[in-house]
């Protein structure tokens, strides 16, 4: 069995609206102690935003600590996720979809799309420090709440399941999983956390 992504409801700027003093301090008196968490829980927003290449390593560790392996899996995190989504998609349906969103929609959609199987980093934009997962097959991403009504209406209508295709078709699972997941949280005015299990 392979990978799926799962969606959740996030705060309308998305994974840095989660990881929060609050949260940082319950998952981190849980896991381990670590001194860039406790600046975290000093500092609170301000702390998230990476100046350095360690910094980005630093924040891309608190977020694993967070998140990583299936979600909050402190027992008493004060984080409560709300499913995006009943469908999901297999890391194999999002990278192939990939192809086809970029031939059918602009280079801004595309991005915001490899964040499903590429994961992002919080504090910094990808250009300046990329994010790197502590496992590559299980990195956490997130959409604002402006990126879900993007990437919804850069979606909307382009893949219509044809009864009969010839060639290539996209992997309809995936788009489905992801359009469904980005009505949702648009009627909230919600961002979207995603990561693999």
């Amino acid at each position: 069995m392979g990978y799926q992504v799962d969606f959740f409801l996030a705060p309308a700027d998305g994974l840095p609206g989660l990881v929060t003093p609050v949260s940082v301090a319950a998952t981190v008196d849980w896991h381990v102690r670590h001194a860039f968490a406790h600046r975290v829980t000093r500092q609170g927003a301000s702390a998230l935003h990476a100046t350095s290449a360690e910094h980005a390593f630093l924040l891309d560790r608190l977020v694993d600590l967070v998140f990583y392996p299936f979600g909050a899996v402190a027992p008493d995190a004060p984080v409560t996720f709300v499913d995006a989504t009943d469908a999901w998609a297999s890391r194999r349906s999002c990278v192939a979809a990939e192809e086809f969103i970029a031939a059918q929609c602009d280079p801004v959609a595309t991005r915001l799309w490899r964040y499903l199987f590429e994961g992002r980093g919080i504090g910094r934009t990808d250009d300046a420090f990329p994010y790197v997962p502590l496992d590559p097959y299980t990195p956490v991403g997130y959409w604002t709440d402006q990126e879900v009504v993007l990437l919804a209406d850069a979606l909307q209508g382009r893949f219509v399941i044809e009864p009969i295709t010839v060639g290539p078709a996209p992997d309809y699972y995936a788009i489905d999983a992801v359009e469904r997941a980005l009505a949702f949280a648009r009627d909230r005015a919600a961002g979207i956390i995603f990561w693999w299990g």
